[in-house]
C-alpha cells in the first residue's frame, strides 16, 4: 500500500509539472502570434489558430511523456529532468515555429490572425510541430 501512495504522489507530481509546461507552451505560443490565443479560439472561433495550437500542444504533450517515460531513479531527479526537457522542448518548439515562418513567404501570424478560413500553411505548420516533437521526444529516450 506505500507503493500505491508514494505512486499515486508521483502521478501527481508528474501531472503538475505536465501542467505547468503545457500552460508555458500556450505562452510561448501567445508571443509568436500577433494575437491573443484565447481570443482567438474562443471569441472569433479562429480554427486557423485552433489547429496550431492543438499540433503544439500535441507535440509538448509527446515530449513531456517520452521525458516522464525516460526519468529513472529518484522521484525528484525525474520531475526536474521532465521540467528541463519540457523546457528545452518549449523554447525548440518556439525555435521550429521561427524557422518556419522564415522558410515560408508571408508571416505565419499573419496567417493565423487574417482569416477565419482554414488556410493550407497551418496544416503544414501544424505537421511541422508534431514532427519535431516526435524528433525532440526520441531524443530523450
Amino acid at each position: 500500500m506505500q507503493d500505491f501512495g508514494y505512486d499515486i504522489a508521483a502521478s501527481a507530481a508528474y501531472g503538475g509539472i505536465a501542467l505547468a509546461l503545457l500552460v508555458f507552451a500556450w505562452i510561448a505560443i501567445d508571443l509568436l502570434i500577433p494575437a491573443k490565443v484565447g481570443l482567438e479560439l474562443l471569441e472569433h472561433r479562429n480554427p486557423n489558430v485552433a489547429t496550431v495550437l492543438a499540433a503544439g500542444v500535441l507535440a509538448m504533450s509527446i515530449i513531456i511523456a517520452s521525458a516522464i517515460h525516460a526519468s529513472d531513479g529518484k522521484l525528484s531527479e525525474g520531475l526536474v529532468d521532465t521540467l528541463g526537457f519540457g523546457v528545452g522542448g518549449i523554447l525548440m518548439q518556439a525555435v521550429g515555429v521561427w524557422v518556419f515562418d522564415m522558410l515560408t513567404p508571408g508571416r505565419l501570424g499573419d496567417v493565423l490572425h487574417g482569416t477565419r478560413q482554414l488556410h493550407p500553411a497551418v496544416f503544414t505548420q501544424a505537421a511541422w510541430q508534431i514532427g519535431l516533437g516526435i524528433t525532440l521526444a526520441a531524443a530523450i529516450s
